[in-house]
């Protein structure tokens, strides 16, 4: 787990944006906003290095690319996704391990039933 904190306009939430816009999140669709300090019409650029099984991959992310794969595995929770999580309908998917065959059971009870 990673803890950003710093004072205020330092970019902390410019990080959790582009950290939710190009990584797993609950809510990916964010807008990027523009350096308040210095505005301009520039696209956007993120420069990433990732370490991944012990050697750096470094890649550049520009406004409106997508986003690189491997940043899937990073998974992002701010905020916004904890108001995702409390207040929408959000499914889980827990299958006890052999619930597969019971299911297939019945499946399969489900046509014999229903050529008959």
């Amino acid at each position: 787990m990673t803890i950003v904190y710093g004072g205020n306009g330092s970019g902390k939430s410019s990080y959790s944006r582009i950290l939710r816009k190009l990584c797993w999140s609950r809510n990916p669709s964010v807008t990027l906003k523009k350096n308040v300090f210095n505005p301009s019409s520039n696209q956007q650029q993120v420069d990433f290095i990732v370490e991944d099984n012990g050697s750096n991959i470094n890649f550049s992310w520009t406004e409106n690319s997508p986003s690189n794969p491997i940043l899937n595995s990073f998974f992002v929770f701010d905020n916004d996704c904890g108001d995702i999580y409390i207040n929408n309908e959000n499914p889980t998917e827990y299958k006890p391990v052999g619930i597969d065959v019971l299911e297939k059971i019945g499946f399969d009870l489900w046509k014999y039933f229903a050529s008959l």
